[in-house]
């Protein structure tokens, strides 16, 4: 049996996209610590029977923000992949670590430029919505849809 594969994308106000192993697909926005803390827990009850632990992915956000968004959106994005990171190896699971540059290499026609961020999330929901028709994709959850897809790409059935 496989076994549950999350993806987390830890914006500011992030999301986590689930396939659980019985082939399924969830996916969640949060807000901040408690929303995300819910989420665990959803994951922790629904994955308990499974033959082992999930395994997650978080996006490892890049060091620096650019020169044309603020010191803070950085800091902002260093807190919630901190809380995350921590969070998911306190609780036990595997915790794979994927740069933006990594889980959007094998996607082709991504936007480029510094003034083309709402061009590229759109892009990125277009591109979730194609792999994953039965879900509701939204700019914000896209990212994380993708992540799942990339690892699901890069392992298979071999998670």
């Amino acid at each position: 049996m496989k076994r549950t594969t999350v993806a987390t994308d830890p914006g500011a106000n992030g999301a986590t996209a689930i396939q659980w192993a019985d082939g399924t697909v969830s996916v969640y926005a949060w807000k901040g610590p408690s929303d995300f803390k819910e989420v665990v827990q959803t994951i922790l009850e629904r994955s308990m029977d499974d033959d082992s632990k999930p395994v997650w992915v978080l996006e490892d956000p890049p060091k620096t923000t650019g020169m044309k968004r603020p010191e803070s959106t950085g800091f902002v994005l260093g807190h919630a992949y901190g809380f995350i990171h921590g969070y998911v190896m306190a609780i036990g699971f595997t915790l794979e670590l994927v740069t933006p540059k990594g889980w959007q290499q094998g996607i082709v026609g991504i936007p480029r430029g510094k003034s083309l961020y709402t061009a590229r999330k759109k892009f990125f929901k277009e591109v979730a919505t194609r792999y994953f028709p039965q879900t509701k994709v939204t700019q914000k959850n896209a990212d994380s849809l993708l992540i799942l897809q990339w690892r699901t790409e890069r392992y298979g059935d071999i998670n």
